[in-house]
């Protein structure tokens, strides 16, 4: 699901206001076995160059998970500007409105800096949080990947099972 800004007809850069709309883009992923972060990363940016994307039908939203990335504007900023981030601020409820299964809002704070909040997620996940930090860590495996890792396969070959009775390597001696 993306949101699509509804600024790009003939003069409507100078528009001011929230216009944005939701948008569902699907991804094929083909061989998964074969299939890397610059796959996924390409299949979305010649999406989104060809607008190939189409409007949710009803109640499609509510079943997607938004990850709203928010960049800072870290140089290049005119006289001396600098970009002015506010920061999150802590949960004063633990009941709110939903409207998709999880939303992530991700802020860049500075060039290294980024603030990761959950606004909500699924109550069918339960009310105790044992998914989020297993959540948390492949997100971080992930970011990881697309910077060390873009070209590996995303299903990585598991290590091969020890033998009954060999020992793990960490428990031998030195």
């Amino acid at each position: 699901m993306l949101k699509v800004g509804c600024r790009d007809g003939p003069g409507e850069v100078q528009m001011v206001g929230f216009l944005s709309e939701q948008r569902v883009l699907p991804v094929d992923l083909g061989d998964p076995e074969n299939s890397t972060l610059l796959d996924i990363v390409n299949v979305l940016s010649l999406a989104r160059r060809g607008r190939a994307w189409r409007a949710p039908q009803p109640y499609e939203s509510g079943l997607c998970v938004y990850v709203n990335i928010v960049g800072a504007m870290v140089d290049g900023l005119p006289q001396g500007f600098r970009h002015v981030v506010k920061a999150a601020s802590a949960p004063t409820n633990w009941r709110g409105m939903a409207y998709a299964h999880l939303n992530l809002r991700i802020d860049q704070l500075s060039a290294s800096e980024w603030d990761f909040r959950v606004f909500h997620h699924d109550m069918a996940w339960g009310w105790d949080t044992d998914w989020m930090p297993c959540f948390a860590q492949e997100l971080g495996a992930v970011i990881g990947d697309m910077a060390m890792a873009p070209t590996a396969s995303l299903l990585r070959t598991p290590a091969p099972a020890l033998p009954p009775d060999a020992e793990a390597p960490e428990r031998r001696g030195r």
